[in-house]
């Protein structure tokens, strides 16, 4: 009962896709569209398993790994440490979350043209892009966890006579932890 009822369901799910690629591949066939600007499946999964056997898309594909690892080290490092900064300090929130915040809200594709002009299209300018990515999610995470660090665990931290370093990585890092992760 269990499967007949899955596969079902993921036949039903499967109809519009399939009917999809079959109409499409028979305006390719007929020549209705161009295969220029949409080519037709078969030709598409001939040309997928083409870059597969060749070894081209595993060598590709490690590049562009490596690009969004370092992207992500890079930004989220620098959003976490940020994140951490100005949730600890009043005053280095005063300062720098207003113009965090503020670019916050600038749209990634409005910055990508400017980061092409900057840097060009080489690595550079795409690891920085990853890296801009990864900054404001981790940012805010940081920020808030440390601001909704439960306060009955900062009079613990001072009744137990918890020094600055010690509340900061006994009490308020691990309290954070559940936003930031």
């Amino acid at each position: 009962m269990f499967k007949s009822e899955k596969a079902k369901r993921f036949a039903l799910g499967s109809l519009i896709p399939v009917i999809v690629l079959l109409v499409w591949q028979l305006a390719s066939t007929l020549e209705w569209i161009s295969p220029q600007l949409f080519p037709s499946p078969v030709s598409i999964f001939r040309n997928f398993y083409e870059i597969i056997v060749s070894g081209e898309l595993m060598h590709h594909l490690g590049i562009s790994v490596m690009r969004a690892m370092l992207g992500f080290v890079i930004g989220g490092g620098l959003g976490l440490l940020m994140g951490l900064f100005v949730g600890l300090f009043k005053r280095s929130e005063q300062l720098l979350d207003p113009s965090i915040q503020m670019l916050r809200t600038v749209p990634l594709l409005a910055v990508t043209p400017l980061f092409i002009l900057w840097f060009g299209f080489g690595e550079l300018s795409k690891v920085l892009l990853i890296s801009m990515g990864a900054f404001f999610p981790l940012y805010v995470n940081a920020f808030l966890g440390v601001r909704n660090v439960d306060a009955k665990l900062f009079d613990v931290a001072r009744v137990l006579e918890f020094s600055r370093i010690h509340q900061v990585t006994k009490v308020i890092l691990p309290g954070a932890m559940p936003n930031i992760c």
